[in-house]
């Protein structure tokens, strides 16, 4: 099979689009049919062709007050296209990350574009926190911020004040309040005090243009998050992650908190696998939430709420044989106490193609799953094929930060 390269399908259209639009200079083309066009292609043909071509365009996708950027955001969250970001961790200790973006389940290999570390300091690795509209939260411990927008190579840098609590006991996530028009960083850590009524402490930090990292409050919930490496999946308004309550610490949940309060809400399950099978990961598939769980009988399901916030509208999307991941059945000849925790932060579901593949991490290799045809085979990143990476998803926009320093690559 020959390789198809990154986003060719994509370039090609755009190319097409371009031309047919810069062909008919002559013919009178609707503003409101231009802006329909232009919201639906990638940003980064917006940002590096489209926006080069005519300067009411390039005003229109800068323009921070008008409706296009949002609306170009709201699009591709539908589209449900991202980019993927690697993590890689050096010898000496310098962070590097790659993004890489392909449009097709039938490439075979995927070209990985070197993004630049905001963060110049050598000897400290850089953490990745979370991701929300394009943005990716960095952290150079113990308590430097940095929102990185790789689409517009803009980031904005920012001081916490206080030493952040980065461990395996940490989660956090990113998400947007619109309410006040600012971002925020939530980090949920375990309680380790005897005096403490609960099982995790909350901290919600907001992400302010003067550059402060201000915590607005802190206060204790009675859920452990498990699987704290994975970013928050913020949907609807609400960061998610899979957690236990502190009086069922057997049971696993989804639990979600509303950026407009300070409490912690359960998503309920199907009732037809919650005392069978381990809630291992949440992510956002098809713009649905989405949920891994994996069966004692080693069968991997992904399941999908179509409407959110109602029980009764989860539905299974595919049934995946754990003997298609090797690095799963070497977990499962083993006996760990917290098998089905490190299953969940291994096989982890990143992009659907389309109702048949579904494209997943095992922590190892990327693997594209055929559920017609029961076949999984892997996606190379070329540049980077050998070397142990974390890989995260984001949706590429061209949303602004006010203040913001250009970064370079």
């Amino acid at each position: 099979m020959s390789t198809t390269h990154t986003g060719s399908r994509f370039e090609e259209e755009n190319l097409a689009i371009q031309k047919t639009i810069m062909s008919t200079t002559d013919a009178i083309i609707h503003d409101d049919i231009i802006f329909e066009i232009l919201t639906r292609l990638p940003a980064k043909s917006l940002r590096e062709q489209f926006r080069l071509v005519y300067k009411p365009w390039c005003d229109l996708m800068t323009d921070p007050f008008s409706n296009f950027i949002q609306t170009h955001l709201n699009r591709s969250m539908e589209i449900n296209c991202p980019n993927f970001l690697s993590t890689i961790y050096s010898i000496k200790r310098r962070t590097q990350f790659y993004s890489s973006s392909f449009s097709s389940f039938d490439d075979e290999e995927v070209d990985a574009e070197h993004i630049i570390n905001p963060f110049k300091e050598i000897g400290t690795e850089t953490e990745v926190f979370a991701t929300c509209n394009g943005f990716i939260c960095l952290c150079m411990p113990p308590s430097k911020l940095c929102l990185l927008n790789p689409c517009t190579k803009e980031c904005k840098f920012f001081n916490v004040g206080k030493s952040l609590y980065v461990h395996d006991c940490s989660a956090f996530g990113l998400a947007y309040d619109s309410v006040v028009g600012e971002y925020k960083l939530v980090n949920v850590r375990r309680s380790l005090s005897i005096y403490d009524d609960c099982d995790s402490l909350v901290d919600v930090y907001s992400l302010n243009n003067d550059g402060q990292a201000t915590c607005l409050s802190t206060f204790g919930v009675p859920y452990r998050i498990l699987n704290g490496d994975i970013p928050g999946i913020y949907l609807n308004g609400s960061l998610h992650w899979v957690a236990v309550h502190e009086d069922r610490l057997e049971i696993e949940t989804i639990v979600s908190f509303d950026m407009k309060g300070t409490s912690f809400q359960q998503l309920l399950s199907p009732n037809q696998f919650r005392e069978r099978a381990s809630i291992t990961g949440v992510r956002i598939l098809r713009g649905k939430l989405s949920m891994l769980c994996y069966f004692p009988t080693g069968n991997i399901q992904i399941w999908a709420m179509n409407n959110y916030g109602l029980m009764d509208s989860w539905t299974q999307q595919f049934a995946i044989d754990e003997t298609l991941f090797p690095s799963v059945c070497r977990l499962r000849s083993r006996t760990i106490l917290n098998k089905n925790d490190e299953i969940g932060s291994r096989v982890i579901p990143l992009h659907f193609f389309n109702s048949d593949k579904i494209l997943i991490s095992d922590s190892i290799h990327l693997v594209i799953y055929d559920s017609k045809q029961r076949t999984a085979r892997k996606l190379k990143i070329r540049g980077i094929e050998n070397a142990p990476l974390k890989i995260m998803s984001y949706i590429p926009s061209l949303v602004p930060f006010k203040s913001t320093t250009k970064v370079q690559w």
